[in-house]
This record gives C-alpha cells, structure tokens and sequence, in this order.
C-alpha cells in the first residue's frame, strides 16, 4: 500500500515536472531489483536481509524509498540499522521529495531520525522548510538532529540562524552545544560575540570549551583579554584550552599563569597586531632553521597515551608493608 501511495506522489512529481532526474534509474530496472530484493529479504537469516537491503539501496529510485522504511520494521537490529545508509544513497530529486513528505508524515521517533540522518549527507534543499519546522519539535532527539542539519545547509534569509539562537536557550547543554557548532559552521556575523557572552556566561564547561575554541578560531586582538580572564577564572579543561588559544593567537609562548600574560600585554598591548598566517608561516621556516642547526628540535613535554597532562601536584605512594621482603620460589629455579 505504501508503495502504491509513494508511485501516486512520484507521478504527481513528475507531472509538476520534478520526477525528470538523469540520476534516478529507470521503472524497470527498479521492477527488476525490486523483484529480486523480495526474494532475498524473505529469507530468515538476518544477514542475509541485510545485504538486500545494502543491494537495494543502489537502486536509486523514489519507490525504492517507501520499501527500505518498511525494513525498519524489522525484528533485527542489525536489518534496521542497514536502512539508513542504504537511505542515503537515494539522491535523486524527486527521490529527495518522496523522503520529505515520508518525514512529514512519519509519527514514530525511530522512521523521523533516521531520514534525518540521511539528511545529513544529502542536505536537500526541498527540505528546508521541514527541517527548520522540526528544530522546534516536541521530541528532543529531533530537535537536536534537525539543529545539526541546520548548520550544514544554506540559510534563507537568517532563518537558521534564528532558529539556531532560539536553542542556544535550551536548558540541554547537549542542545546549545549543537547549536553553536552549526552557528559557527553557517559563518554567523555575531559569532565573536556570543562566543564571548557563552564563555563567561555558560554553565557547562563544554559549552565553555566550544566558545573558546571558536575565538581561537577567530584570531581577534579584542577577544585576548576576555582569554585571559578564562584563563584566570577557568580549572582544569578549560583553563589549558584559553591558554592554548592566546598562544595560538598571540604566537607568544608563554606558560599558563594570568599574572605573566598580564603584565606581557599591558607592555604591548597599544602597539600588538596578530600575526598573519603569513606571518606565522614564516616564523615556523626560521625557527626549523635555527633548530636544525643545533641537531632538531628537543620535545620536552610527556603526554599519556597521547594526551598531555599537566599537574600541580605530586603524589607519592610508600609500600612501609614490608611484602618486598617475601621470599617467592619459582619452578624451575630463579631466573
């Protein structure tokens, strides 16, 4: 019955005009895959109906979509989780506007976000609309997919940035975490300045970090100082992130204590420009001149696991139970 209904929508497509997409295969050799598709999925093997649904999923036809859905209503997981990449490969226009109206009209949590996902990668523009609509969903998962997807396709006139600033409101830091990733990646013209206000004024330090991470981005002489407040104010995480974003700003070296930034800037702070990419290229050149000249560059910092660490304080642990003094008596004698 679904196919029958998304076959009536394709026509109504195509008599619009719309269903006429070189990318979408041609009805027999759907009729033909689908054919074979019936076959295979009926076996009992999960594994089995998976890779039909993998197969299928090349078929890039709009009727090729309503079927896949169905497979999400499959007892196996490892069936239901095939939907969604084999989703992603429907590319066609029309293809795009069946799966628009199957959002529309989907009312479980499970159908909504994995075409949400699709849209991910395929970003239609037929959409939009939707998508934008959904940013304000009841259901929290949608919301917050619907928010990335926001962030990787074009905005009409600000629409999404709108959208995007109403979650920054959220009580879910998860959400505003989204919510400014996909700002940043829209290229928001105020973006220094929430960046700064999420810095000082957010409650969860990842939203603290991301904002940080952004004015690192940014490179501004005017966000310097608010760094060294972080810097000052922050622990931990925090504290090493807006250290590492003056250095990089600054291309100045100095260790993460307040008082030697302070007392640095208020020296030159009149007469500092940030160095240019240029600028800095340049300077990296002459100092793996330098470096070569005295046998490389010597590492001095010690990362665990790859992840470097810095401490304040040393713990030391004193074994006073005498165990060393036990006697232990291998087979074989002692090695």
């Amino acid at each position: 019955m679904k196919t029958f209904l998304a076959f009536l929508l394709v026509t109504s497509l195509a008599s619009a005009g719309l269903a006429q997409d070189d990318s979408a295969v041609k009805k027999e050799v759907f009729d033909k895959a689908l054919a074979t598709y019936e076959n295979y999925y009926a076996n009992a093997n999960e594994h089995v109906r998976k890779s039909a649904v993998d197969d299928f999923g090349d078929v890039n036809h709009p009727l090729t979509i309503p079927v896949l859905l169905e497979a999400l209503k499959d007892k196996s997981e490892v069936v239901r989780e095939s939907v969604g990449p084999a989703l992603t490969k429907q590319t066609s226009k029309p293809g795009l506007a069946v799966m628009t109206q199957e959002l529309q009209a989907a009312r479980d949590e499970e159908t909504r976000l994995v075409i949400l996902e699709t849209f991910k990668t395929t970003r239609p523009k037929v959409a939009y609309d939707l998508v934008l609509k959904l940013s304000e969903d009841k259901n929290f998962a949608v919301r917050l997919v619907a928010a990335e997807i926001l962030g990787l396709m074009p905005s009409e006139k600000g629409k999404s940035e709108r959208a995007l600033l109403e979650l920054l409101k959220d009580r879910d830091a998860q959400m505003r975490l989204v919510a400014i990733d996909s700002l940043t990646k829209l290229g928001y013209e105020d973006l220094v300045d929430l960046s700064l206000d999420l810095m000082k004024n957010d409650k969860d330090w990842r939203v603290q970090a991301t904002a940080i991470a952004s004015l690192r981005r940014f490179r501004l002489k005017r966000t310097i100082e608010p760094l060294m407040d972080a810097m000052e104010n922050g622990e931990g995480r925090l504290r090493d992130d807006a250290h590492q974003a003056l250095v990089d700003i600054t291309q100045t070296t100095y260790g993460p204590k307040p008082e030697v930034w302070r007392k640095w800037w208020a020296r030159v702070k009149d007469g500092f420009t940030v160095p240019t990419a240029e600028e800095i290229e340049e300077q990296k050149k002459r100092e793996a001149a330098s470096n070569a000249a005295y046998g490389g560059k010597r590492e001095y910092d010690n990362p665990f696991r790859g992840v470097d660490t810095k401490s304040a304080r040393i713990l030391f642990v004193l074994d006073v139970s005498g165990s060393m003094k036990d006697k232990l008596v291998l087979e074989g004698g002692d090695p």
